[in-house]
């Protein structure tokens, strides 16, 4: 979890410096709860991702479109947290509501999505 303060201050100045070499991002969610977030940690050789609510999980993700009935905008903004995340090339996708990792195509083994 998230303190708020670093929040707040992350959410305001885009990146902030969680230790050395490593940049923390995060992401509001357009819906669902107040205060609902996406966390971006880019370190030197990984890209780790906590989805928390932007997607539901790695089919989600997969496929950039919402596995269940939501708003014309809900499903929209799905889509677009899906590609946001794709695209800071992650190494790794974690989600709040599924226990299963997702991998890009480059790191998968025999047992993806369950890494």
């Amino acid at each position: 979890m998230v303190d708020d303060t670093v929040s707040e201050t992350a959410v305001e100045d885009a990146d902030k410096s969680i230790a050395q070499g490593a940049e923390c991002l995060v992401v509001e969610v357009a819906f669902g709860s107040p205060d609902h977030q996406s966390v971006i940690v880019k370190g030197a050789d990984l890209v780790e991702v906590i989805a928390a609510q932007a997607v539901y999980d790695p089919e989600e993700l997969e496929a950039e479109v919402s596995i269940e009935p939501l708003s014309e905008e809900e499903a929209r903004q799905t889509s677009a947290s899906a590609r946001l995340i794709k695209t800071a090339q992650p190494s790794r996708v974690f989600f709040s509501h599924d226990p299963r990792v997702w991998l890009p195509n480059s790191r998968r083994g025999q047992d993806w999505p369950h890494a």
